[in-house]
């Protein structure tokens, strides 16, 4: 349920905007049974079970990595004797337990295991630079929730293609499946149900939402993994943290963003042995970037824990990538973006004056300059001496600000 609960003016890094905070909410469910997929500009996308797949399949053009479902407690291990598959024993096998990667959505559980001293190894297989194809060459044991145990091989990756195969320790109950990447085209991840020999599509289009909210296995600061709720950021969604400060004096230059998927994660809640409930900390905001370009200050205010899985929270649209609300622009583009030497900015204006400024993602302005053209303006710039990655291009005139995004590479 979404309330207006303050109108109000940002102003920061040279620029003012009207904004309104609204309190927006989501539902995991008792025992955080689904997860909820989120846009900061279209609120909830698709808030779905999180119990029914057991692995799940990176779909990225050049991605590889396999995750486990750590919600509900499964495991996986590399098989240690060896790598016949006719022949698994688990007898005097050294279990040490992998996880994925809470920093990183391309670093499963599954590619831990990768051998240092082999630029082409990826963890459950090795890359051919010749052909582009993945060869498995491990097998892996997996714990599933229910305790049962099942012995898997991924067994390549090949044209976009995935195989893999699993079965009993003992070889009983053999299963041979397939995925391909094309059939899901707008996807981050495809799932998998060991149990069930069941290809699950469970996610919104990858365009669609900004960030999840589920849980997922964390290292804490005592150096063990355990089970944690929180948030994590899409691809492409860049977020920085104002810790220590009052949100309301936050401002969004004054943080480098970070590249990391958890920068929100777990830890603005604690548990209270007191009250038996959570404490929300006053003093931690977060900036979002959300693929649009749109930037977003995010708070939190309320969070139930497993009762109801409900999570209450706070957002402000500081900064917009759209013209919508602006009199005096009609149009704004860049091309080429990604961008090489040089982009030529173009808008179409009726303002007496447009001051175009590109900053990068550490806040830093690296372009300004002021133009008093009308109609169908355009700007080249040089972007040879500025380092790969991303800016934002913003254009301001006196009816307000518009950002968008810039690619250099």
């Amino acid at each position: 349920m979404k309330t207006r609960i303050l109108l109000g003016i940002f102003i920061g890094a040279g620029f003012t905007v009207s904004a309104q905070l609204v309190e927006d909410s989501i539902e995991m469910l008792p025992g955080y049974t689904n997860e909820s997929y989120y846009s900061l500009s279209n609120d909830e996308q698709l808030n779905v079970v999180n119990t029914d797949w057991d692995i799940a399949f990176d779909l990225g053009g050049f991605g590889s990595s396999i995750r486990t479902n750590e919600h509900i407690g499964t495991e996986v291990y590399v098989y240690t004797n060896g790598t016949d598959w006719s022949t698994v024993d688990t007898t005097g096998m050294q279990w040490n337990s992998m996880h994925n990667s809470e920093t990183r959505w391309s670093f499963g559980s599954f590619d831990q295991s990768i051998n240092g001293s082999n630029p082409f190894d990826i963890g459950w297989g090795v890359y051919n630079p010749v052909t582009h194809a993945i060869s498995g060459d491990s097998i892996h044991i997996v714990k599933l929730s229910s305790g049962d145990y099942k012995k898997v091989m991924i067994e390549s990756l090949t044209s976009g293609v995935y195989t893999f195969k699993h079965a009993d320790l003992n070889g009983s109950n053999e299963v041979s499946a397939s995925i391909t990447k094309s059939d899901y085209t707008d996807k981050n991840f495809v799932y998998y149900s060991i149990v069930n020999d069941l290809t699950i599509d469970r996610e919104p289009a990858n365009d669609s939402w900004d960030i999840v909210f589920t849980k997922y296995s964390a290292l804490l600061p005592q150096g063990a993994n355990y089970g944690v709720t929180g948030i994590l950021a899409n691809k492409g969604v860049h977020v920085r943290e104002a810790n220590g400060v009052s949100p309301a004096t936050a401002v969004y230059t004054d943080y480098a963003v970070d590249s990391v998927i958890n920068v929100i994660g777990w830890d603005w809640k604690s548990f209270n042995m007191t009250s038996f409930s959570y404490d929300i900390a006053p003093d931690l905001s977060y900036f979002v970037e959300d693929q649009t370009g749109n930037i977003w200050h995010l708070l939190f205010t309320k969070f139930e824990g497993g009762s109801t899985g409900k999570v209450v929270f706070a957002k402000e649209q500081i900064s917009s990538a759209s013209i919508d609300d602006l009199k005096d622009l009609t149009a704004f583009g860049m091309y080429p973006n990604p961008a090489n030497e040089q982009t030529t900015v173009v808008f179409n204006s009726t303002a007496e004056s447009v001051q175009i400024s590109i900053v990068d993602l550490s806040g830093k302005q690296v372009f300004q300059k002021e133009l008093t053209e009308k109609g169908l303006v355009t700007c080249l710039i040089s972007t040879s001496d500025y380092r790969a990655g991303s800016y934002f291009v913003q254009l301001i005139t006196a009816s307000g600000i518009t950002t968008k995004k810039l690619i250099i590479q």
